[in-house]
């Protein structure tokens, strides 16, 4: 019972991490279509050209928020099954409209890029894993959050700053005069306040 538990946690761990690389990559995707977008928007293009390229540019943005809206319902397998079968589409269209066209979309290191992702998501796609880049964002996520825990505040630290704002035997309830305190004055006050 407990093997079949511990097989079930390892299968949702590795989703959740798939799920975290493919956000990874939706994401710098986005960017990527904003930046060449951009860049290439300053440039005088004629009217053909530049239809197509906006065209190119929407529609896999639009796709990219699909696969980010999919990730709610569907495993993280099934959506790097959407990003492989994207991927290959857009590359196939890249080739296409450059060879009939003669209009280059993306500069030949994006296109190499695309290319080395689609091999990327192959792979993963018939391993079952995707450990690059989701492991090391969980990893950093997790580590910022523990030290984000660590120093919180507790009744006791607001006692003695409650106690500390008191001026002549008055409350200063001033909202602009808020007063913090360290970790070490806080550990000798509720020390010497227990006392």
């Amino acid at each position: 019972m407990s093997y079949n538990y511990n097989f079930m946690k390892i299968v949702e761990k590795n989703n959740q991490i798939m799920k975290t690389s493919v956000q990874y990559f939706i994401v710098t995707e986005l960017l990527l279509n904003a930046n060449v977008a951009y860049a290439t928007y300053s440039e005088i293009l004629d009217w053909e050209e530049r239809t197509v390229r906006n065209l190119m540019y929407i529609s896999s943005s639009i796709v990219m928020l699909v696969l980010t809206l999919c990730q709610i319902y569907f495993k993280g397998i099934r959506i790097v099954e959407g990003m492989l079968a994207f991927r290959a589409l857009q590359i196939f269209a890249i080739f296409f409209i450059t060879v009939t066209h003669e209009i280059l979309l993306y500069p030949p290191t994006t296109i190499l890029y695309f290319a080395i992702q689609f091999i990327y998501f192959f792979v993963s796609h018939f391993s079952k894993r995707m450990e690059f880049p989701g492991k090391i964002i969980r990893k950093v996520l997790m580590n910022s959050s523990k030290k984000a825990n660590t120093s919180h505040f507790t009744s006791i630290a607001n006692e003695v700053i409650r106690k500390s704002c008191k001026v002549d035997g008055e409350e200063d309830d001033d909202i602009f005069e808020y007063k913090t305190a360290s970790e070490d004055e806080l550990f000798s006050a509720s020390s010497s306040f227990h006392h």
